[in-house]
């Protein structure tokens, strides 16, 4: 009987043919892309009608407070009576929030639409029928939730995208996608909510009934069993499902159905590990339910408008996007087709632990952030936390997690096959609790006018979820030795030692300077190690010191400075507040930049972290392509800048940007026949980064303390302006911390931007000597005796012995980069008055000035990759790198090698992109302080410093790793052909001439 035939067979069910690989494979992927779509619908309405929701609420406590019958101004509502009532509706709706009894996934999942919808219907006719309906009467609006509200529906959701694949890293990257979608609806939702409601207040109830009735035919197409096969399907049906039909399904009864269940919570809860592991998610979500006061919490202490605390919290969410879009992905990618499953086990517990630790400061700083500018850095450094969910559920799904699990005597009591469902009623519970408490802690903490106290509160939660010892338990239960580090480091006896056990009785010389008529030795002491060298052994200082001690002190020096002068200057900004206003538009102030400019500094931060983190991954992704588009994008964007300038008659500044882009154009042109050699390069960074994930965890982390430096930067400087500006009467001036003068203004914040280049250039340069350190190990050891922690070895060279030195070399460079700043703003202030002679002579100026900052980059970056391998002094190192160019033929390698000015040009295409935003926020939002244009110039030209300083911080793993090879290779070619044969034939394919150049 052929397949037609069996079909018309009434005996005959189709469900049960078997399922092909790739038949399953394709479901799975159509399955994802619809649970996507959903997730995007629901939450989508979420989001845009939170905010909106609290506007509209309060816009009716607020009339019913002043007896009023039209609207009050929305500043007029921060009352604390008006708020308190706000915060007891709103606790109420969370609370509400319960999980329902479940009757099939499809059927819930439709039931979990209709409060939705009804609560959106609801809050409408309250806010309609004034006269009739009470503002409390909105509470009735979520009476519905009992059939189930955000965490049913993710508990389904999760579970269906888990039974989609038995991978457990398909399965976090699942995960990872979903997660990364409700941060990016996260990042969208309040913009639009604020958009929307400035439009019209019923406006986002209107758009989220239209999402609800789109996400109606979704629910119908999505799977509700799964691709797996059939033998697995009944133990992965969800926990708290429904025990009628789980009963009916079995043909057992209704009590033995709900026994079974009580039997598998209890021995999931038997499991010491995983109780701990419940515990701690059950304390983060209590914690975490501090974010839904977040919008109320900005507009009461900060007397900001919802619809501006909206933008702000659309800001703080592209670091959640960030994350969960880039950072997750990549460390769930790249930790090796080969790692075992403890090593994945104790990256999660790292990545968890992080993750708290960051939700533990964040949540202290919110709570004790008195004024706008300290809440911002707050809200990132929280933000952090949120890909704690990810790593907690991989570790709730590691065998590991249930290796000493009772085994039920049924399949269907697995605690294994439930972990999605069991976690969802944990947090259900911590949601349950959390949510009046916090709300409790928000209403008492307003009438005693101590307003951070749901949060500091929720860092204490967080704190004993980090101290719940359920890491320290998991990996005793798994008898590990030490952390996945020390797992990737430790000797294996079988490989065996490349260079023969007895090289360990003496020093190894690889060739490095001459030092008093001997070469410079690395490699182990003699007779002192059976396992692989530390990175201070391999790499060994005869006599360490700390070099340049005098500069490391003046650094400090200028550090503590540029603090005062900033607490001064925030001091005199905070007690005038009021004058320099709130948000984008409610400043009167004309004596000086003020909060108008912060919002845009913040813009102009999130656009050149964006921006320079997907340069780098187009860096990684496609190495040749990757320099391709770097010089047509700078040509391309200059044209069309000169074009734009030109039209809008500004000819200076067009005629400027048309020599660039000829310039541009030419160089390109010359550098077409060295891209092969490029693209190589690049590539072996790349690789040798892969293999080596602290690079890039090196790289985020100094691009987090840059970007937030150059917020501290950003609201210093404006600062400054508003305190000490002279102009227009400032009331600053009379607030303590000195009077006001053009000539204090000019000064301090020539003095601030000197320190704030030092500052960046140090970050960079320490992230540069360490990724340094990295790359000098790769090149000098063979792959499989490469020392241990190598990382925190050369990181803590960087600060210590070499920190000094690091200073002095970044020092020349901040000087150098002041004088091109302040030639600058000069040029910028000529073309704007149209003195185009003036703007072409500082253009002259400027380019000198930038030619002499080439130069001292391209030695230091030589130097401190010298430094990095041989911790000499800097003027020493310098010297000794001069002479390695020109007399060991490296020269001809650099010379051929593009990259150094592609990342160049990469970081001045997001300085252009940064210094664009700012003109164009400036030209449309027109502020009062810029009334006359003349702030322009400044502004474009410090948000064109800030991109270009994040941008070069991100890409120096990349070009430290090159800049790495090539100082090896000149002292010590023969070890490329030993360790890393397969690159030096690349290398000689594409660039014969290499030969010549490394043995010169």
């Amino acid at each position: 009987m052929d397949h037609d035939d069996r079909s018309q067979d009434p005996g005959y069910d189709e469900s049960h043919v078997p399922i092909t690989s790739s038949d399953r494979v394709r479901r799975s992927r159509l399955a994802i892309w619809l649970v996507l779509f959903l997730l995007l619908l629901v939450n989508l309405t979420s989001g845009i009608s939170n905010i909106p929701l609290n506007r509209l609420l309060e816009r009716r406590l607020c009339r019913a407070y002043y007896g009023a019958d039209h609207d009050v101004d929305e500043q007029l509502c921060k009352v604390d009576s008006v708020q308190q009532d706000l915060a007891w509706i709103m606790g109420s709706f969370e609370t509400l929030w319960v999980v329902g009894e479940r009757y099939g996934r499809g059927r819930i999942l439709l039931l979990n639409l209709i409060p939705r919808l009804f609560m959106l219907f609801w809050t409408l006719s309250v806010s309609y029928f004034e006269d009739y309906l009470p503002p409390r009467a909105a509470i009735a609006g979520a009476s519905l939730s009992v059939l189930g509200g955000d965490t049913v529906f993710n508990s389904l959701i999760y579970g269906l995208a888990a039974k989609l694949t038995d991978d457990g890293t398909i399965r976090a990257i699942y995960f990872s996608r979903m997660t990364a979608l409700t941060s990016v609806i996260g990042f969208l939702s309040p913009a639009i909510a604020s958009a929307a409601m400035t439009i019209n207040l019923s406006l986002p109830f209107w758009l989220g009934t239209i999402f609800l009735f789109l996400a109606l035919p979704i629910v119908l197409l999505l799977p509700v069993e799964s691709s797996i096969p059939d033998e697995t399907s009944e133990a992965r049906r969800p926990l708290i499902s429904s025990p009628t039909l789980k009963a009916q399904a079995s043909r057992t009864s209704l009590v033995a159905s709900v026994v079974d269940r009580a039997h598998s919570l209890v021995s999931a809860v038997g499991n010491l590990q995983l109780a701990l592991l419940l515990l701690s998610m059950f304390l983060s979500s209590l914690a975490s339910a501090d974010t839904k006061l977040l919008a109320q919490y900005i507009s009461k202490r900060y007397h900001w408008t919802f619809a501006s605390a909206g933008y702000l919290l659309s800001a703080k969410a592209i670091v959640n996007f960030f994350l969960l879009t880039f950072v997750v992905p990549f460390f769930l990618t790249t930790r090796g087709a080969d790692a075992s499953q403890s090593q994945s086990d104790n990256a999660n517990i790292r990545y968890a632990r992080f993750c708290l630790v960051s939700s533990v400061l964040g949540a202290l700083a919110i709570g004790l952030s008195s004024v706008i500018w300290e809440l911002v850095p707050s809200l990132v450094i929280y933000a952090l936390g949120v890909p704690l969910s990810i790593f907690t559920l991989s570790l709730a799904n590691s065998p590991n997690m249930w290796a000493r699990t009772p085994n039920s005597e049924t399949e269907t009591s697995d605690p294994q096959s439930h972990v999605f469902s069991i976690i969802m009623m944990v947090k259900t519970l911590g949601s349950l609790i959390g949510a009046p408490l916090m709300a409790a802690l928000w209403y008492h903490g307003i009438q005693a006018s101590l307003y951070g106290v749901p949060y500091l509160v929720s860092s204490l939660i967080y704190l004993a979820a980090v101290d719940s010892g359920y890491w320290a338990i998991f990996v005793m239960n798994n008898h590990q030795q030490g952390g996945a580090a020390a797992n990737y480091y430790n000797a294996d006896p079988e490989r065996g030692n490349p260079y023969g056990q007895e090289q360990y009785g003496q020093q190894q010389q690889y060739g490095g300077p001459q030092q008093n008529g001997q070469q410079q030795q690395y490699g182990a002491p003699a007779h002192q190690y059976s396992e692989k060298p530390m990175f201070d052994q391999a790499f060994k200082l005869e006599r360490p010191k700390y070099n340049d001690l005098w500069a490391a002190i003046l650094f400090i020096l200028v550090c503590i400075g540029f603090v005062a002068v900033s607490g001064l200057a925030i001091h005199g900004y905070a007690s005038e507040k009021g004058t320099y206003g709130d948000g984008i538009y409610d400043s009167n102030s004309r004596a000086g930049l003020n909060t108008n400019t912060i919002i845009l500094f913040a813009f102009i931060l999130a656009i050149a972290v964006v921006f320079s983190y997907g340069y780098v991954l187009v860096a990684r992704q496609f190495p040749r392509a990757f320099i391709w588009v770097t010089g047509i994008l700078n040509i391309v964007f200059g044209l069309v800048t000169a074009i734009y300038m030109l039209y809008r008659h500004y000819y200076s500044g067009g005629i400027v940007f048309l020599i660039f882009s000829a310039f541009y154009i030419f160089a390109f042109i010359t550098w077409i026949p060295r891209i092969p050699f490029s693209a190589l390069m690049l590539k072996t960074a790349v690789d040798v980064s892969k293999s080596y994930g602290h690079v890039f965890l090196v790289s985020f982390v100094a691009g987090i303390l840059a970007t937030a430096f150059a917020a501290y930067y950003s609201v210093t400087f404006v600062a400054v302006y508003a305190k000490y500006s002279p102009q227009g009467g400032n009331p600053g001036c009379s607030a303590g911390g000195g009077g006001c003068s053009t000539a204090k203004v000019t000064g301090l914040l020539v003095f601030i931007t000197f320190a704030a280049y030092w500052i960046s250039e140090v970050i960079k340069n320490v992230t540069h000597t360490t990724i340094s350190g990295v790359f000098g190990s790769w090149y000098f050891f063979h792959p499989s005796q490469q020392p241990r922690a190598v990382t925190r070895g050369a990181l803590r060279r960087s600060l210590t012995f070499s920190f000094g030195s690091i200073s002095l070399g970044s020092l020349l460079v901040a000087i150098i980069n002041l004088l091109r700043q302040l030639c600058s703003i000069a040029r910028q202030n000529e073309m704007a008055q149209g003195n185009i002679f003036a703007s072409i002579a500082f253009l002259v100026l400027g380019c000198f000035i930038s030619i002499l900052d080439w130069a001292v980059q391209f030695l230091n970056r030589y130097a401190f990759s010298y430094i990095a391998l041989y911790g000499k002094p800097y003027i020493a190192a310098a010297k000794d790198t001069w002479t390695m160019i020109k007399q060991r033929g490296i020269d001809a390698l650099i010379n051929e090698c593009l990259l150094g000015p592609v990342f160049s040009m990469g970081a001045t295409f997001v300085g252009y992109a940064c210094a664009l935003l700012a003109h164009l926020y400036l030209e449309y939002t027109n502020p009062s302080y810029n009334a006359n244009g003349a702030y322009t110039p400044v502004v474009d030209a410090f948000a064109f410093l800030i991109g270009l300083q994040i941008c070069n911080v991100f890409t120096t793993p990349l070009s430290s790793g090159i800049d790495t090879i090539f100082v090896a290779a000149a002292w010590e070619p023969a070890k490329m052909m030993q360790n890393h044969p397969e690159l030096y034939g690349e290398m000689v394919r594409v660039y014969p001439h290499v030969q010549t150049a490394i043995h010169a």
